[in-house]
């Protein structure tokens, strides 16, 4: 017999009811709904076989069941994802909801759903006897579908979708940037800064669209590296092709400043800061593409020459020193107040900062892959210092031939030059503390000391 666990409101066990039973009876019962990821932000859906007791025919996520009685519930959903779709993956479990949906079979769904978020790259192998089709669809693509078409779609899934919680989970997985480094956070920082006014729920929505602007900014320059991957995942450009890439860089630019527009809107902000903020997203991009200008300069020496690294910082103080400093400003702007412009400098010199500690990171697999700037020839910081301390780079590449990373950190990150890194970091840190401004910018600062010192 097929039974269900029923539960209370507080999904504590009650009992066991047969299935049918149970949904002619409307209890309130224990589900999972799986949701499978691929490295390119599309879900796995599945079409239900015809023949299923409601709902058949429609489509929903990649499975939907129920726990069985004397079963771990996650256990339950890695098996039936087995059952339903050929193949296993890890999942884990983000929220849980109850929900309630009338058939017109006389059946309801009332049931305390438990939602998990897993990854596959390949296609699954569907069970016939209960998918009848599968596909792979971006999120915003199954939106605009279930808007033209409504009743292609079951009641649960579409109830899920419109879960900010859920929504906000899986944009921020997805995201190039980490949340902390990105635009969203400087503009939520800035306006938070000079207004008295939280951010409300409707503004942080908008946010989370506005940080769209990273993606788009990041994409291009995994292309004009040359990156492999970005963050453990191939780079966008590697999956798609070059001009894809570009077209998708652009698409989410657009979708960004569009919904940069709507917050000031729901902001209430002046029309005259409305047009300074204007003025600022364009200065902000012409400052991205100048620093990618001389990020391409660096890339094209082979020799040190003394003003590389002058050229390196004029690179990060307009990229990242820019990517905070107008992040911060138009969230000040937002709030029809003026912008602190003490702040504005030392945005800057927490952008000269950040990127050093990125630089550093990138031989320990923080940002693409290990030693992935140097392999590329990005003459990053720790680089240009070895070059101009005589280093070998050759004798780091015989190391990195034979995956002995450890060892060729040992040559390229010496104490000397993590020690000139320290200096740098501390130089703009000085700077910092010379500036007036009542912003507490150790929200953003990195801890330089201590990523610095990592072995």
């Amino acid at each position: 017999m097929n039974n269900v666990i029923l539960v209370d409101k507080l999904d504590n066990k009650i009992g066991i009811c047969e299935k049918l039973k149970a949904h002619k009876e409307r209890k309130l019962h224990r589900a999972f709904s799986i949701f499978i990821f691929n490295s390119k932000g599309e879900l796995l859906l599945q079409q239900r076989a015809k023949k299923k007791y409601h709902s058949g025919g429609l489509w929903i996520n990649t499975v939907c069941s129920h726990p069985e009685p004397n079963l771990d519930i996650l256990i339950s959903a890695k098996n039936r994802l087995k059952e339903e779709m050929g193949f296993t993956t890890e999942v884990k479990e983000l929220f849980s909801f109850i929900y309630k949906s009338d058939y017109k079979n006389r059946l309801t769904e009332y049931e305390f759903d438990h939602v998990f978020f897993g990854l596959y790259e390949k296609n699954p192998k569907p069970n016939s006897d209960e998918v009848m089709d599968y596909k792979w669809m971006k999120l915003e693509n199954i939106k605009k579908d279930i808007n033209d078409n409504p009743n292609n779609y079951t009641s649960w899934f579409k109830i899920i979708l419109e879960n900010n919680n859920f929504i906000l989970q899986i944009q921020n997985y997805f995201k190039l940037q980490p949340t902390s480094k990105s635009f969203e956070n400087y503009i939520r920082l800035g306006y938070e800064y000079n207004s008295i006014k939280k951010i409300t729920s409707e503004q942080e929505m908008l946010l989370k669209q506005i940080s769209k602007i990273d993606d788009s900014i990041l994409i291009l320059d995994d292309i004009i590296d040359e990156s492999e991957l970005r963050n453990g995942k191939p780079c966008l450009y590697k999956q798609e092709g070059v001009q894809k890439a570009i077209i998708s860089s652009e698409i989410l630019k657009s979708e960004a400043i569009n919904s940069l527009f709507e917050l000031m809107k729901i902001s209430k902000t002046s029309q005259k800061n409305q047009l300074e903020i204007s003025k600022k997203i364009n200065e902000f991009f012409k400052n991205i593409y100048l620093g990618e200008q001389i990020d391409l300069e660096l890339g094209l020496l082979d020799n040190f020459q003394d003003n590389q690294i002058n050229k390196y910082f004029k690179m990060v103080s307009l990229f990242t020193g820019g990517h905070i400093k107008f992040g911060l400003e138009i969230g000040q702007l937002l709030t029809n107040n003026d912008i602190d412009l003490n702040l504005s400098d030392v945005a800057i010199s927490l952008g000269i900062i950040r990127q050093i500690c990125d630089d550093f990171n990138d031989y320990f697999n923080k940002h693409h892959e290990p030693f992935g700037d140097f392999i590329i020839k990005s003459n990053r910081l720790p680089e240009l210092l070895f070059k101009k301390n005589k280093g070998n780079r050759n004798n780091i590449l015989k190391y990195l031939e034979k995956n002995d990373y450890s060892k060729a950190r040992k040559i390229i990150l010496n104490s000397k030059i993590r020690k000139e890194l320290y200096n740098f970091c501390n130089k703009e840190l000085k700077k910092i503390n010379k500036i007036k401004t009542k912003f507490n910018y150790e929200t953003i600062i990195e801890n330089f000391e201590e990523i610095l010192s990592k072995k």
